[in-house]
């Protein structure tokens, strides 16, 4: 079962005695640690023993936080990277809690409009997302709000 809802493992009828839980490599800190507690409480109150097995990438949890932070510092993020993506996305969903975000797979996928009222814009990638996308993403944005 793939779920980050404790509630649907609450509701087994009956609750496996092991249950094994492994962290997609892109998934959120903050969104399994907050499962994991939920499932601690579930598990230990019917006597099932839980392994848990965190699989998060370091270099992904080092890109979400200064994701983050640039985030925290612009009025628009934009996060480049296939539509896909489990990272590009976990990306784009950590940056929407901290300011307006576009996740956009090229250059091409920027709607002018969408620059209107932003002074400060953001630009990170997807763990797989290609330097020369990003750049084209730069130079696309230097050009529109230059012209705009």
């Amino acid at each position: 079962m793939a779920t980050l809802n404790a509630r649907q493992i609450a509701e087994l009828k009956p609750l496996p005695g092991h249950i094994g839980v492994v962290a997609q490599t892109t998934q959120i800190p903050a969104n399994f640690n907050e499962f994991i507690k939920d499932l601690v409480d579930i598990a230990l109150h019917r006597d099932s023993e839980l392994y848990i097995v965190d699989t998060i990438c370091h270099d992904i949890r080092r890109r979400q936080e200064s994701a983050q932070k640039l985030a925290n510092k612009v009025d628009l993020m934009f996060v480049v990277g296939d539509h896909t993506s489990a990272n590009s996305n976990r990306l784009a969903e950590l940056c929407s809690r901290l300011t307006q975000t576009h996740l956009i797979e090229t250059a091409d996928g920027i709607q002018p409009e969408w620059l209107k009222g932003h002074r400060h814009i953001g630009i990170t990638g997807g763990a797989s997302t290609a330097e020369e996308t990003i750049s084209g993403v730069q130079t696309r944005l230097e050009k529109l709000t230059k012209n705009g």
